[in-house]
């Protein structure tokens, strides 16, 4: 949908400055986990009739089977950057047993988590981790 090539079927780091399209208008039904740092508010996300919480520099948190909308003006250009990874990548792990206890995987949140500078700091380190880690052949 965006135009980003993923390294690996399970998992992948996104980058969203890098897209070579991006729709104004779309609604997702997510398959797989994902957790993006939202960097400039470049939209309306929805949930429902509910409009999912985010301002610039927070955290947005998906799960499989939910389904949102989002929005997105046309001079707006997203920046953000997450970790995106099917369910099958945590099979047979004690998380796959634990995961519903994060809840901002819950299906009910509507809200982000709002990182401190170290926090945020820590999150993008962890991306250019796992980035690194899918190139290497």
């Amino acid at each position: 949908m965006f135009g980003l090539e993923m390294q690996h079927p399970l998992v992948g780091a996104a980058d969203l400055r890098q897209t070579t399209r991006f729709p104004t208008r779309f609604c997702i039904w997510n398959g797989v986990y994902a957790v993006f740092l939202i960097q400039t508010q470049c939209g309306d996300i929805r949930y429902g009739r509910q409009t999912y919480d985010y301002q610039e520099e927070t955290v947005t948190n998906f799960s499989p089977g939910q389904t949102s909308l989002t929005e997105v003006p046309d001079s707006v250009k997203p920046i953000a950057r997450g970790v995106i990874f099917h369910s099958d990548l945590i099979w047979g792990t004690s998380l796959v047993l634990e995961i519903c206890y994060y809840s901002f995987f819950s299906n009910l949140s509507n809200e982000a988590l709002h990182f401190s500078e170290e926090e945020k700091g820590i999150f993008i380190d962890c991306l250019d981790k796992i980035s690194i880690e899918l190139h290497i052949p």
